[in-house]
């Protein structure tokens, strides 16, 4: 009898439980709708150096207005059939299977950050590089598809992450690499290779959660007043973790018979910028590209000098093509690959 009371008061307690924190959510939900509350978010806009910056400030893409969900592994990825983004979460048209890669003998993945992907600061442009790279290509062939795999705020270290899971899933002929922006942004304190843990993919289905997201917001508001020591804001990639990406990427694709093509990252001049605007170190990562390109012997296409040199007016601001821009991008593109006449599988 008493160990069937004891079964009872359990449940008693479970159901209590259960249903305060249904009140809990409902509240939270209700309270952050009205904006009485405010709630964890994974990229805000905040005034740094004068100007606003899009920065990781943490790992929860929240509301159904986004085009962005949370991931354990990338932090944020595109959702599914949301806006620009097809049924894959690529931006693209419809690809009929992800893994149905027999019609096309040729697939270029294109990875990079809000540049590749085609945005600036108020939409996206209708062709990015990537599309007019695929309209050029083809022209000679038929059975070509160049899948665009940029991302907003994507440094190399979630370009890498991404790459280790598409290359069974799309299985590219070529890769075109092109960061160095975000990778040189202020990490926050936390640099992207740290900011996973291992509890990551236990916690993301309480990402879920309004009531999660309330309290980890005024959570992290009183540990980094009262708690965290002051940290020194580095850059979300270092130069020597950024080196090791790219040569990641190399060393993967090259264990999977894949050709890489890398891209310096296009960029206003920075000669007279501020020495405290992290911006000035973009071009110490294309350095770094152009050493891993020497080194490995992969090819490089150099946007930097490019746009620096001859087109700096395609610049819509300091770090994102026109859409004049983006054709100059792609014909760059194109006459490497008429160049060296390189053939598809």
């Amino acid at each position: 009898m008493r160990f069937k009371r004891n079964i009872q008061a359990i449940l008693i307690v479970i159901v209590i439980v259960i249903f305060l924190l249904g009140i809990s959510e409902m509240l939270a939900r209700i309270l952050t709708q009205l904006h009485t509350l405010s709630y964890y978010k994974p990229i805000e806009l905040i005034v740094q150096h004068e100007q606003k910056e899009e920065l990781r400030l943490s790992n929860v893409f929240s509301g159904a207005e986004s085009d962005f969900e949370y991931d354990p592994v990338l932090f944020w990825k595109p959702k599914k059939n949301s806006g620009i983004f097809n049924e894959v979460g690529i931006r693209g048209l419809s690809i009929v299977s992800s893994r149905d890669s027999a019609t096309s003998s040729c697939t270029i993945l294109a990875y990079g950050d809000s540049n590749t992907l085609g945005a600036y600061q108020g939409g996206y442009y209708d062709t990015p590089w990537p599309d007019e790279l695929f309209r050029l290509l083809r022209q000679h062939i038929s059975s070509i598809r160049v899948l665009n795999m940029g991302v907003h705020g994507y440094t190399s270290y979630q370009g890498l992450q991404k790459f280790y899971q598409d290359i069974t899933v799309f299985h590219p002929t070529f890769v075109i690499v092109a960061f160095g922006w975000n990778d040189a942004s202020p990490d926050m304190g936390i640099p992207d290779k740290q900011f996973n843990t291992y509890l990551s993919p236990l916690i993301s289905p309480l990402n879920k959660s309004k009531l999660f997201q309330v309290l980890k917001y005024y959570s992290d508001i009183f540990v980094n007043k009262y708690l965290r020591k002051p940290m020194l804001n580095g850059p979300r990639v270092s130069f020597e973790d950024f080196k090791q990406n790219l040569i990641n990427f190399i060393q993967l694709a090259n264990k999977n018979h894949v050709s890489v093509i890398l891209l310096t990252r296009p960029h206003a001049d920075f000669t007279y910028a501020n020495i405290e605007n992290w911006r000035i170190h973009v071009p110490e990562y294309n350095k770094i590209i152009h050493e891993v390109a020497s080194d490995y012997n992969v090819p490089l296409i150099d946007f930097e000098k490019l746009f620096l040199e001859q087109y700096s007016n395609e610049l819509i601001d300091d770090c994102h093509f026109t859409q004049k821009g983006h054709l100059i991008a792609a014909n760059e593109l194109y006459s490497y690959f008429q160049q060296q006449n390189i053939v598809c599988k």
